[in-house]
């Protein structure tokens, strides 16, 4: 069975992609049904008991029995043609191999005779374009003359204007004779132009190479008038080195006996000078002694009041110590006197007097200060001080 006829025996209208899938979900069927179960619950919008939420479940139950056949159908169906899709990779290819090796032959055969075909056109156009190339190089040869006459004399352009007159163009350029023609002429009018030019720029340079030797012939004038006047002045400077020579000569003299007596003068001063530094390094020595003695007695006086300092800190901290455990003592002797006797609940005023009868009676000013001094060995101005002392505290802390 040839191509035309595979392409002859497939179904005249085929099932689109999408239409294949509700086939194979049968989506006719259930979308009614789907649809009728979807409105089914949409009474339900909450839950207050238990039986509602068996009404929910329930609903919800049928809903997802339905959306796992349709997902188990889909994918029967997925995995039916996912195998078809293989069976049909297999049958094409299987059938291709039967008529490929042949394809090929052809293919290989067409192809040489293409390749045969187009390496004749290659070479014809290889050949045309080198002939083209040829022409076209002899032109341009024509053309270049011009460059070639450059910064060159006038008898040498007339040299390549005798050459390209003598250029015969005939038929050996074939399609592009016109085209030298006119590159000749062309040429030629350039050489001409840059001859009459070349001329022109060479009769300059004559007329500024005689400029220039005139030029030079007054240079030379000028500078021997300049070397006769620099011999002149040569002299004059010689007499007036001799003049300043001799006069130099006289003043280093003079400055040689000035600097002898200054000379004398200054390891006099240098003398007496270190003599009086000398004297000097000894009296600061002598006075670096005597300071160094008085620092020395000023460090012991110093380390000796420090040491006083400290021992009498050291008294202030016991004093303040021992006051503070005298204090603390008299404020627990003061809150035992001050504390009352427990009460007691008094039945009737006969049991109420005996108890007022026993109670101690209070102790004088004098007699608790000077109870305080003798317990605390303290004068009895300071148990006083004490005394108002922890009155003062206790009033501050009621307040």
């Amino acid at each position: 069975m040839n191509a035309v006829n595979l392409m002859e025996s497939a179904p005249s209208k085929a099932l689109t992609v999408a239409e294949r899938a509700a086939v194979a979900l049968n989506s006719s069927e259930h979308e009614r049904k789907l649809l009728e179960l979807a409105q089914a619950s949409k009474s339900i919008t909450g839950i207050t008991n238990p039986a509602g939420r068996e009404q929910c479940h329930g609903a919800r139950m049928a809903l997802k029995r339905v959306r796992v056949e349709i997902e188990k159908t889909g994918k029967a169906a997925r995995e039916d043609a996912t195998a078809f899709s293989k069976a049909v990779i297999a049958e094409q290819q299987r059938l291709i191999s039967l008529t490929e090796p042949e394809e090929k032959r052809l293919t290989q055969i067409q192809d040489e005779y293409d390749e045969r075909i187009a390496a004749e056109k290659r070479a014809k156009a290889a050949a045309e374009a080198r002939r083209v190339a040829v022409i076209q190089e002899r032109i341009e040869a024509i053309r270049e003359t011009v460059l070639e006459a450059v910064a060159k004399t006038s008898e040498q352009i007339a040299d390549h204007i005798r050459a390209v007159e003598s250029t015969v163009i005939d038929e050996t350029f074939a399609e592009f004779q016109q085209q030298a023609e006119g590159a000749k002429a062309s040429t030629l009018v350039r050489l001409r132009l840059a001859h009459v030019n070349a001329e022109k720029l060479e009769a300059e340079q004559k007329r500024l190479a005689e400029e220039r030797a005139e030029l030079a012939r007054q240079k030379a004038a000028e500078e021997l008038r300049a070397a006769q006047e620099r011999e002149r002045i040569a002299e004059e400077q010689r007499r007036a080195r001799e003049a300043a020579a001799a006069e130099a000569a006289r003043q280093a003299e003079q400055l040689r006996r000035q600097r002898e007596e200054q000379d004398a003068e200054n390891a006099r001063i240098r003398a007496k000078q270190e003599a009086d530094a000398q004297a000097e390094r000894d009296r600061l020595a002598e006075e670096g002694r005597r300071l160094s003695a008085q620092k020395a007695a000023q460090e012991a006086q110093e380390r000796q009041q420090r040491e006083a300092r400290e021992a009498e800190d050291r008294r202030l901290a016991e004093q303040r110590a021992q006051l503070e455990r005298e204090q603390e003592a008299l404020r627990v002797q003061q809150e035992a006197i001050a504390k009352p006797s427990d009460p007691v609940e008094a039945t009737s005023a006969e049991d109420v007097q005996p108890a007022v009868a026993d109670a101690p009676q209070r102790p004088s000013d004098e007699e608790i200060v000077e109870a305080v001094a003798q317990a605390f060995f303290v004068s009895e101005p300071m148990a006083l001080g004490w005394i108002m002392d922890v009155g003062n505290n206790h009033r501050m802390e009621a307040a």
